[in-house]
């Protein structure tokens, strides 16, 4: 309607916002990093989250190609009541992420359009293939006699506690020696067969 003819807009300004000037003071107001002081300093540390982030992001894509595979072409028989369990815990899981949210399974599956069979069932699929990953590294960690020792127990649980805040003992508490030593197992076994690659 406007298009061609003179306007005059009313605006309130809210606030006006400047870009700072990139300087070594204003790195140091920034906090990024207690070692970054400088400009100089900034773009390195930057440069090296960046590279970082990028060799995370391929060493996942390369797990995860691998499991993949292995998921493919391993014939494994898995019995039914361990891809029930792993559907169960999976849902456990939405569930207390869903509530955390403020949503209730209700006003969820309202949402989505689904009810808590459906739901299980769209789980399955990733339950199972899980399920299969896990058998087949057990597999391999037995044949290659990959035992984690009391140490490699120890070290883990250190490395929980530091990574959440806690005590040793609490972390004892609440992940048994056995379940830590189980998926050691199967980590070191799938850290061996990604250094054949």
């Amino acid at each position: 309607d406007l298009a061609g003819k003179d306007a005059v807009f009313a605006v309130t300004v809210n606030g006006v916002y400047v870009i700072p000037e990139l300087t070594d003071e204003f790195v140091v107001e920034t906090k990024i990093n207690e070692e970054v002081k400088t400009v100089a300093e900034l773009e390195k540390f930057l440069k090296e989250q960046l590279r970082s982030q990028r060799k995370a992001e391929a060493e996942e894509k390369a797990t995860n190609n691998l499991l993949d595979g292995l998921s493919e072409t391993c014939q494994v028989d898995i019995p039914e009541i361990m891809i029930n369990d792993e559907v169960q815990q999976t849902f456990d899981q939405y569930v207390n992420r869903i509530q955390q949210q403020g949503l209730n399974m209700d006003m969820y599956y309202r949402i989505m359009g689904l009810d808590e069979p459906k739901f299980k069932e769209q789980l399955r699929p990733e339950a199972e293939k899980k399920v299969r990953i896990r058998l087949i590294l057990e597999a391999i960690a037995d044949d290659m006699g990959i035992k984690p020792t009391e140490q490699d127990v120890a070290d883990e649980y250190e490395a929980m506690a530091k990574e959440y805040g806690m005590e040793v003992d609490r972390i004892k508490e609440l992940v048994p020696a056995s379940y830590l030593s189980d998926d050691l197992k199967m980590r070191q076994a799938l850290d061996s067969l990604k250094a054949k690659k």
